[in-house]
């Protein structure tokens, strides 16, 4: 992860992250994806809580978990993890306070893997 904090030296990266399988009990189905929490109000000392909410990343990073079932989860196998990465500009184009799997993939395009992502975030 060290690498990851010097690519993104001096840029506020936001992430979030999901998964379709949740560790500790049985599931019927996969989770639906859905990342919250996009936007916020920010807090200062001199002013304290914005009123409005604004998208204060300056890079976004949604993480997904992809494995499929419970016998192959595995939250620390790092290729286990896709990374979908957009500007703030794009996510608060939107305007949404939230954004499924879908939404994120129009955003951002094509995902990344652990090894690309500091390029990825670089890049943005």
């Amino acid at each position: 992860m060290g690498e990851l904090r010097r690519a993104g030296a001096g840029r506020a990266p936001d992430r979030g992250q999901d998964q379709r399988v949740s560790a500790g009990w049985g599931q019927r189905e996969l989770s639906r994806i859905q990342f919250s929490r996009l936007c916020g109000r920010v807090w200062t000392p001199e002013g304290g809580t914005a009123g409005e909410p604004t998208y204060n990343a300056d890079v976004y990073v949604f993480a997904l978990h992809t494995a499929r079932s419970h016998a192959e989860y595995d939250p620390l196998d790092v290729a286990q993890w896709s990374f979908y990465v957009t500007s703030r500009a794009n996510v608060a184009e939107g305007g949404h306070a939230s954004a499924g799997l879908a939404a994120v993939q129009r955003l951002c395009g094509e995902p990344v893997g652990y090894r690309e992502l500091a390029d990825r975030i670089a890049a943005v």
